[in-house]
């Protein structure tokens, strides 16, 4: 009986052996060991290669350190990340989809963990360091043949499916957990970002500078003319809250869009617009001609389309509606301009970043969030892990959408059609839209990346973005430390129509929309690498040609200080930074290759905007600093600077006013539309609060407009204005913020102050108060 025993176990041994043998050799192919080769010399690794399913794969870490790589194994995720130069790899276990240098790379085959070591498939190398590899069947050798050159990606690339939408968030929501130890998932759904023309009444902190602005005004002289909007590129529009055509005046208040005749002994109120709150607030506006074009945007609801609604599956409890961010565009005929006519009416997903009207062509972009976190795996719906009618829903509401309100056509824009930033993924959709209001036909396209600044030329748009990569700051330890730089996409604007050109990127990052600036077909940023903090920040230009290629630059100036405001005129740019003393740089541009410091000027203070007033002379606009009694800088009241550059090599301050004390605001310090100027009517005005504390002292707070008489080489106050029978004694009386002035702007003789709460006629000549018209509340 035990001998029976023994040979039933023996056989059963032999059974199972063999079983396995032969599953073995089905997935692991025995034979000639096989040999690897990089640039013609045999190279031992750690652990063989192998052949799985017909495909060799070989030791990630093994050969990736052979071929010069630093590689990082994320335990807790899984992952490897592969950095060799300028490329990072991430690439997660058990997984076919890679990302290089942000962009997404299919393997011929997934990743596997074999004897606790990650195996790949060896054509990943070429994929992931842009290596060639061949591979002798006959001989089982594999080549591996170094690319020595640049490898450059080239155009944006596109979603394409689900499963690459999926993996581009994985795996930046684990790079960006792994690098500052916060997880993208736990960003609230559109969280509004700040709107880059910043709204009146927002006090935000200094967004340095505004750029040059042309100096045309639309004045003419002797009483005719009138002031338009201070915008940083002749030529090019920037939406406001408030705007005229010389006879009219259009000014958003109270999310109400009032049209007034400008008859300045009795202006009246012609017509309303008003939009439902339920699709969110006015933020700009303009007129050109005929057309008068309203931008909003809100926190909204959008429906489902029934198919959804009715899916088989779906909770009767599921809602249906989903809350999203959107933009709204109203384009209105006000050539009868008592009865206005809706003639374009759209929703744009995705709260409203800027815009800029050149002639009759509209350019505006949007930025729609969501929730990384609801993102479920692509076999939910297949494995009834969930319902598929929710997964529907979720896949609806995800992707970025649009809608004709006067046609009714709602399109939804599928992952074949969007294109993605690899630099800076996150749970954001960027839409661009590009409307002639000519003919009112419509261009919207998507990408994969967030919106954070965009400038824009004549010709193209320029959107900036800060991202980051790993820096290993000795030959063994590995830092999390970031290294951060500004990638910008260049985009063409053609007749109504936006489409992409080129990808350019520099180090450190920038301020705002004025650090760009296109000249003779270059791009020139300003940058500041590194934290004033430590004192490890320096300030850079350089030069980009059309092709976002890097042709110039001046780097490492004023040292642990950062850039406050630069402004670009021809072939000068002019660069304030601060830290404790304000460093005023003139700096020669005209040789694009070789930019330099002509002189600079040491100043107290500083200047968050400037403006060209002619070759040799720019005002400045910012705030003055006292040294206190133990030393330290603290800001003082608002100050203008008139800075001289006639002897470039000598730069003086020719003339100042400070105005209050550190209580003191005006929005021209972060909004350059806030600014009125017109050198050829010789008139400059902006508002401003002056809150006095101390209820000893002689003056009075004041909270109103300063207007000044301006040259190329001088200014000095003309007047003020106010909307309030009666300044506080001392400090803010915050019930009279609805006749706080945020704009002034000039018809004829006649100056339009206007607040939340009316509008006061002004004549030039003596500066006496004519008319005033109040709006209801």
């Amino acid at each position: 009986m035990k001998k029976r025993i023994s040979a039933i176990l023996a056989v059963l041994f032999l059974i199972t052996f063999a079983v396995q043998g032969i599953n073995v050799n089905r997935t692991y192919a025995a034979g000639k060991a096989i040999s690897i080769y990089i640039d013609g010399v045999k190279t031992d690794l750690d652990s063989e290669p192998i052949i799985v399913n017909s495909s060799a794969f070989v030791p990630l870490r093994g050969l990736f350190e052979k071929l010069g790589a630093d590689i990082h194994w994320d335990n807790d995720n899984r992952q490897a990340i592969i950095k060799s130069g300028e490329i990072e790899v991430m690439l997660g276990a058990d997984n076919d989809i890679a990302l290089r240098n942000g962009r997404a790379v299919e393997l011929s085959a997934p990743s596997r963990i074999i004897n606790s070591r990650m195996m790949v498939p060896v054509r990943f190398v070429a994929e992931a360091l842009g290596h060639k590899v061949d591979w002798d069947g006959k001989n089982r050798r594999i080549d591996i043949s170094r690319n020595k050159g640049e490898t450059r990606d080239t155009g944006l690339p596109v979603i394409g499916s689900r499963k690459i939408f999926e993996n581009l968030l994985k795996y930046n929501n684990l790079l960006n957990e792994f690098s500052t130890g916060k997880i993208i998932e736990e960003r609230i759904v559109d969280i509004a970002p700040p709107v880059q023309a910043a709204l009146d009444d927002v006090k935000s902190a200094p967004q340095p500078e505004a750029a040059p602005a042309p100096m045309d005004g639309g004045a003419g002289n002797g009483g005719s003319g009138h002031s338009s909007t201070n915008v940083q590129v002749e030529g090019v529009d920037e939406g406001d809250i408030v705007k005229t055509d010389g006879k009219y005046i259009y000014t958003l208040i109270q999310n109400k869009l009032h049209i007034i005749d400008a008859n300045p002994n009795k202006p009246e109120i012609v017509g309303v617009i008003e939009t439902d709150y339920s699709r969110g607030s006015i933020y700009e506006i303009y007129v050109e001609s005929d057309k008068l074009v309203i931008l909003g945007s809100g926190n909204v609801n959008y429906a489902y389309p029934d198919g959804i609604i009715q899916a088989k599956g779906r909770s009767f409890y599921a809602p249906d509606y989903y809350n999203t961010s959107s933009t709204f565009l109203l384009v209105y005929d006000v050539s009868d301009i008592r009865n206005p006519k809706l003639i374009k009416d759209m929703d744009i997903e995705g709260y409203y970043n800027t815009s800029r009207l050149i002639r009759d062509k509209l350019y505006f972009t949007t930025s729609k969030t969501f929730y990384f976190a609801r993102i479920m795996p692509v076999v939910g719906a297949e494995t009834g892990l969930y319902n598929a009618g929710e997964y529907d829903a979720d896949e609806y509401s995800r992707k970025p959408k649009y809608a004709d309100n006067l046609t009714g056509k709602i399109t939804v824009i599928d992952y074949k059609d969007i294109k993605y930033f690899p630099d800076y993924i996150t749970p954001n959709f960027m839409l661009t839209v590009g409307v002639d209001l000519s003919t009112g036909e419509h261009q919207v396209s998507a990408y994969l990346g967030e919106v954070q600044t965009v400038y824009a030329s004549a010709e193209n748009m320029y959107v900036a973005l800060t991202s980051y990569r790993h820096e290993k700051i000795s030959s063994l330890i590995y830092s999390k430390r970031l290294i951060a730089s500004t990638s910008v996409y260049k985009f063409a604007l053609n007749a109504g129509k936006i489409e992409y050109l080129a990808k350019g990127s520099v180090p450190g990052i920038i301020l705002n929309q004025f650090s760009l600036d296109e000249y003779n077909g270059n791009l020139r940023i300003a940058t500041t690498e590194g934290d004033t903090w430590d004192s490890s920040s320096v300030n850079n230009i350089y030069v980009l040609n059309p092709k976002l290629e890097k042709i110039g630059s001046l780097t490492d100036m004023a040292k642990g200080e950062k850039i406050y405001s630069t402004r670009f005129a021809g072939d000068r740019i002019y660069m304030v930074t601060f830290k404790q003393i304000d460093p005023f740089f003139v700096i020669d541009a005209s040789v694009p290759e070789n930019p330099k410091v002509l002189g600079y000027l040491k100043i107290p203070g500083f200047s968050t905007y400037m403006h060209i007033l002619d070759k040799n002379h720019i005002l400045g606009f910012g705030r003055d600093t006292v040294e206190n009694q133990y030393g330290n800088v603290t800001t003082g009241g608002f100050k203008i600077s008139l800075f001289d550059v006639t002897n470039p090599a000598n730069p003086i301050e020719k003339d100042k006013e400070v105005i209050g004390d550190s209580g003191t605001y005006s929005q021209l310090q972060y909004n350059h539309k806030a600014l009125m100027i017109d050198l050829n009517k010789g008139l400059m005005a902006f508002p401003i609060d002056i809150p006095v504390y101390e209820k000893d002292k002689n003056s009075k707070s004041f909270f109103g407009a300063y207007v000044y008489n301006i040259t190329n080489t001088s200014f000095d106050l003309r007047g003020k204005i106010t909307h309030l029978t009666e300044s506080p004694a001392f400090g803010y009386d915050f019930n009279r913020y609805n006749d706080t002035i945020h704009r002034v702007i000039y018809i004829g003789d006649y100056l339009y102050s206007l607040s939340n709460g009316s509008m006061m006629v002004t004549r030039i000549k003596d500066m006496k108060p004519v008319a005033k018209l109040e709006f209801k509340q």
